[in-house]
């Protein structure tokens, strides 16, 4: 029987991740009206809460940020291959 390794799950998420994060970046695109000045996107935390809540949530678990689902397999993924190694 086959199992699933912790790095089966993070080869699953990660596009996840990066959807998500593409997905918040054409939210901000639609509502600055394709205005791509950067100099002109201040304040949109007020203006998109949930956009900026989304994608600082997933760019904290995609950086295996402490109490985020990736951190947990990143330590089950190098917990595992140092017990490989100890073999």
């Amino acid at each position: 029987m086959h199992t699933k390794s912790p790095t089966h799950f993070i080869e699953l998420i990660t596009p996840f991740y990066k959807g998500s994060l593409f997905l918040c970046a054409g939210a901000v695109i639609h509502a600055v009206a394709d205005n791509q000045d950067f100099r002109k996107y201040g304040g949109l935390v007020s203006y998109l809460p949930m956009t900026y809540l989304l994608m600082l949530t997933t760019s904290l678990s995609l950086v295996a940020f402490p109490g985020l689902l990736n951190l947990l397999h990143a330590d089950a993924i190098v917990g595992k291959e140092l017990a490989c190694q100890s073999r």
